[in-house]
Parts: structure tokens; C-alpha cells; sequence
């Protein structure tokens, strides 16, 4: 399926990301669950993936909703060079089968 591709780097640690972007006008309307949900269902689809992670900034917000509806926990807080302070997201492929992540 060409809609996800992993990188040969993604491919040897079982772990890839996705990101994503709604512009004002067309949030609250569940798009961005609805893809985001559709990202994650292709990831672990491939049976190489172990976990999909996801960056936000280190605040709460739409994104931070996004991906806590799906089942994505907060791992850690990073001091990016370029965005300041960001939260890493990770939700695993056994809690995904198991249904907690829907």
C-alpha cells in the first residue's frame, strides 16, 4: 500500500512515526482522528512494527487529545534544538490488538 512507508531505519527497529497537521477550519470535525486511526491500523498492519510514536509540543491541545483517544502515552519530554521542549508519544502494537488504544 503506498499511503505508509517505512524507512529502512523504521523497518530494523520496529518502531515508526507519523505526524500530521489540521488547518483551523477543519478541526473538531474528527478528520484528523479518523486518519491518525487510519495511520496506526496500516502501521501495525506490517508485522515489523512494534510501535508508532508521535512528537507533540510540551503542551495540551488538540494534538495532545488526538493521540491520547487513540491510546498513545506520553514517554518523555525532549529539549528539541529547533521547537523547545516536546512530548514523545508511543503506543505499542500489543495495546493496540488488545483494544485499549480505540
Amino acid at each position: 500500500d503506498s499511503f505508509v512507508k517505512h524507512t529502512d531505519e523504521e523497518t530494523k527497529t520496529g518502531v515508526v512515526e507519523f505526524g500530521y497537521q489540521t488547518l483551523a477550519a477543519y478541526r473538531g470535525r474528527g478528520y484528523a482522528t479518523a486518519l491518525a486511526r487510519f495511520f496506526v491500523q496500516k502501521a501495525f498492519a506490517d508485522a515489523r512494527v512494534r510501535s508508532v510514536q508521535a512528537h507533540t509540543l510540551a503542551q495540551e491541545g488538540h494534538s495532545v487529545a488526538l493521540l491520547c483517544r487513540l491510546g498513545f502515552t506520553r514517554k518523555e519530554e525532549i529539549d528539541d534544538a529547533d521547537d523547545g521542549l516536546i512530548w514523545r508519544w508511543q503506543l505499542d502494537n500489543e495495546q493496540w490488538k488488545i483494544g485499549a488504544a480505540r
